[in-house]
């Protein structure tokens, strides 16, 4: 056979595999390491998130065990989420200067280092500082796993995949938990943590980027593609803070409404449960949702429906069945909302760095929840009244969402509807 014959075989059998939807090797290697970034990121952020997951269980623990008073655990509280806060700042002013690996890399260090402080701190004002780094690591490296999400192919497909992840894992957590400190004692517990931990830093090389150029992060939308933070995005962040709002008080008061409902505390376990599953099984089909009707539109849906779910709490509907129905909806609700609240920040700028204060602003709306339900309960209000009012926060979100889609729709028509 002579070269000719034989250049002209082998492009035959190019052609051939192109026509049978064969996979070529550069296109199945780009899928693997795609993958492994989306499973690194996925353990980074399950290690960022992992103390906060087991936070009130574990602050209890330790109270109980070292004679810490309430008080003392509600300040331990502030100072880890406001060092989680500090973080999310502290990854979005970074990764402009900073890779991703190396700002995880320094994030999960002392995450570890935190998780061992934490279990041998010998009074209280040392546990508080250890735990002030110890949010910090925790908000830093979670927000890098969120941003370099962000610039995968497909990433409303990644971020969907990401809080089913965080879902199971929080509820296997809170399952587990429990039965550790039983059998091992708090210092069992930190090295449940610490396995966590080991885990996102094992597989912490699936952060390699690929150029911006070559990342389309949704169908038509590349990473190169950077808008500058303005405020559009600074609205978007304050709808998400806003509709954070209510899901803050139901979780809150879950247990307390539950028991108005005539539900016994195992029965609202079990209830919890299902909504923890619930939310991961509408994670995962996200994204489908998304593709049909487009992440704004699809974040205005889920957010208007949240919206009547915290309204319906006004309704004399307090028996089994309307507190089950309302609660696994609820759950529901979301798991859908947490997937756009990333994806549509990602049109608005799909560098990724934006992305990385969305949990910034979702803090701001988990802590403030709880203080104003509290004081709605404080001045007479019954908690499934605390929750009606979670609507009234729910509907300004839904406002600044549609205000950003209007602003959005006029700036980028092209886009918008993606």
């Amino acid at each position: 056979m002579g070269f000719d014959e034989f250049n002209g075989s082998i492009v035959g059998m190019e052609k051939h595999f192109a026509a049978n939807g064969a996979v070529k090797p550069e296109v199945a290697s780009a899928d693997r390491s795609e993958l492994l970034t989306v499973i690194a990121c996925c353990a980074l952020a399950v290690a960022g998130q992992g103390f906060y997951n087991v936070m009130p269980l574990l602050f209890g623990a330790i109270a109980n065990h070292r004679g810490y008073t309430d008080s003392q655990v509600g300040w331990l509280g502030s100072v880890e989420l406001g060092g989680m806060f500090l973080g999310y700042l502290h990854a979005c002013w970074a990764l402009r200067k900073t890779s991703h690996m190396t700002l995880a890399l320094w994030g999960v260090i002392v995450v570890f280092v935190t998780v061992v402080g934490s279990a041998l701190a010998p009074d209280f004002n040392s546990l508080a500082i250890v735990r002030l780094a110890g949010g910090w690591a925790a908000g830093l490296t979670y927000s890098v796993a969120i941003a370099r999400l962000a610039l995968t192919q497909n990433s409303d497909r990644s971020f969907s995949h990401l809080n089913a992840v965080l879902v199971v894992i929080g509820a296997a957590q809170t399952a587990t938990l429990p039965l550790i400190i039983v059998r091992w004692g708090i210092i069992g517990a930190f090295a449940s943590l610490f396995v966590i931990c080991l885990v996102g830093a094992a597989l912490i090389s699936g952060l390699r980027a690929k150029p911006m150029s070559e990342v389309e992060v949704l169908p038509g939308v590349r990473a190169s593609n950077v808008s500058s933070f303005g405020g559009v995005q600074i609205l978007f962040l304050v709808a998400t803070g806003l509709c954070q709002f209510g899901p803050a008080v139901v979780w809150t008061y879950l247990d307390r409404v539950g028991q108005e409902a005539g539900m016994t505390e195992a029965a609202v376990g079990w209830v919890m449960t299902v909504n923890y599953i619930i939310g991961a099984i509408g994670c995962f089909f996200a994204w489908h949702l998304g593709r049909h009707i487009g992440q704004h539109r699809s974040m205005m849906l889920i957010a208007g429906l949240l919206v009547l779910n915290f309204l319906s709490w006004f309704l004399p509907l307090y028996d089994l069945p309307g507190f089950v129905v309302r609660i696994i909806t609820f759950g529901l609700l979301w798991g859908l909302a947490s997937v756009y609240q990333q994806t549509a920040m990602n049109l608005l700028d799909p560098s990724g760095r934006s992305a990385a204060l969305v949990p910034a602003a979702q803090g701001v709306g988990l802590a403030i929840g709880p203080v104003a339900g509290a004081l709605m309960v404080d001045n007479g209000a019954s908690p499934t009244e605390a929750l009606g009012l979670a609507g009234i926060f729910g509907a300004l979100g839904f406002i600044a969402y549609l205000l950003v889609y209007i602003l959005f729709r006029k700036n980028h028509p092209d886009q918008a509807n993606l």
